[in-house]
């Protein structure tokens, strides 16, 4: 016969844990079924029983017209509610993740199908002002590259659905194609750029009655409904009495807790103590893309990782290892504000894209407006004389990038040749 232990765990593993209304001392499920005895007729026993009995019939397939919550906001206000909450629908426990500031990891579009960064952050984020402008977006577009061979290659992954062969015509064949780029720029979506959060240090109270009292700290998380994440109250009581905000590291641990973020870890995973052996194989993309889903874009830690990345990208002139992904863009922009684009355009300049080398300049005086020249730069449309006044002014490896200039220069002075001839 089973026991009364292997039932209650046998019960526990066939249901699914979302959230509690209460965590304290007493928030533990009560398996005694003494709460149906309960003679209490106050307010608060009556919601209680209510809330338990509508948990039983939701287990049992039962529609609320009326509610669709199990507890409403009514209810979530009275403290001494000791109760879980069991339920199999995964948009239940899952909804934290679908409201506030969404960046998709994965690189899938956001539900409502919208690719505006504002829209996608709130006003308070701290958004870098000069990524979220639409010229800089739309420089950052044009020279990440869009090779279909490189975007949709082939995935370390199961196949959900048998490959698909069609007869198609040359026009129905164009129109595949010119799908497939525009299904492309859904794997194109460039992470934020954000600058790095204020670190949070703030003492909200002290209780020398409490000091020795508890052997490690205590840490209170707010796990109420229809929050987004950073505006959850979380607080740690230490050991000493003194009661104070939780840091950033410990926010993050603790809404990876309750509300889990998809493939993300608690702690922080032992890759990133060591990126040596990762970038001197040549995974830096992968290495980004596990940046991004382990760490939020303002952390220090994703902002610290991924400069080791694009520095030693820069270093190695390796940037074909990102070209026509979604990281291009930020490294681009990073080297355009905290470095030095010459590694970068002398790169454009070798694979023989010169507009690309253009749009570079462009976004290095977009972003620097100071410089002498940037007003002397927009008035040009020639590329070739963008690249020289470039050389002449703001280039730190001029030698280099006249000689990867050179071979543009022959076709260029032919081209103004005939302009002259012509005027």
């Amino acid at each position: 016969m089973m026991s009364l232990r292997w039932r209650i765990l046998f019960s526990l593993s066939s249901r699914r844990l979302c959230r509690t209304v209460y965590s304290g001392p007493d928030g533990l499920p009560d398996f005694t079924r003494e709460y149906e005895k309960n003679t209490d007729t106050s307010w608060e026993a009556r919601k209680l029983k209510n809330i338990r009995q509508r948990v039983i019939d939701k287990e049992k397939g039962k529609k609320f017209e009326d509610l669709e919550k199990i507890v409403d906001d009514e209810a979530r206000r009275i403290a001494p509610l000791s109760h879980f909450i069991f339920s199999d629908d995964p948009a239940v426990c899952n909804k934290d993740l679908m409201l506030g500031q969404r960046m998709e990891i994965l690189g899938n579009p956001s539900s409502d199908g919208k690719n505006n960064i504002k829209e996608k952050y709130s006003k308070s984020s701290n958004l870098d002002p000069d990524f979220i402008r639409p010229e800089v977006q739309e420089i950052l577009k044009r020279i990440r590259g869009k090779d279909p061979k490189i975007i949709f290659k082939r995935k370390l992954e199961r196949n959900k659905e048998m490959p698909k062969i069609q007869l198609l015509s040359d026009e129905q064949l164009k129109q595949k194609y010119e799908e497939a780029l525009e299904a492309a720029e859904k794997f194109l979506e460039m992470p934020p750029v954000m600058t790095e959060r204020e670190p949070i240090d703030e003492e909200l109270a002290f209780d020398e009655k409490l000091d020795g009292y508890e052997h490690s700290s205590l840490v209170f998380t707010d796990i109420s409904e229809d929050l987004n994440r950073n505006e959850r109250f979380i607080v740690v009581r230490e050991t000493n009495g003194k009661l104070r905000k939780a840091t950033w590291e410990e926010r993050d641990r603790m809404l990876q807790i309750y509300f889990p973020k998809p493939q993300r870890d608690i702690l922080k995973p032992e890759l990133f103590d060591d990126l040596t052996v990762a970038l001197k194989n040549e995974f830096h993309e992968n290495v980004l893309q596990q940046i991004l889903i382990h760490f939020d874009p303002d952390s220090a830690n994703y902002i610290n990782l991924t400069k080791q990345v694009y520095d030693d990208i820069d270093e190695k002139g390796a940037f074909e290892l990102l070209r026509s992904t979604r990281f291009f863009g930020g490294l681009a922009f990073y080297l355009t504000k905290h470095k030095s684009i010459d590694n970068l355009l002398i790169y454009f300049l070798h694979s023989k894209l010169l507009e690309e080398a253009s749009d570079l300049i462009n976004l290095y005086y977009l972003i620097k407006p100071k410089s002498e020249v940037s007003q002397q730069i927009q008035d040009i449309d020639d590329a070739v004389e963008k690249v020289k006044i470039f050389v002449a002014n703001e280039a730190i490896n001029a030698r280099a990038i006249k000689l990867a200039l050179n071979p543009f220069l022959k076709s260029h002075q032919k081209r103004t040749g005939k302009q002259r001839s012509v005027q």
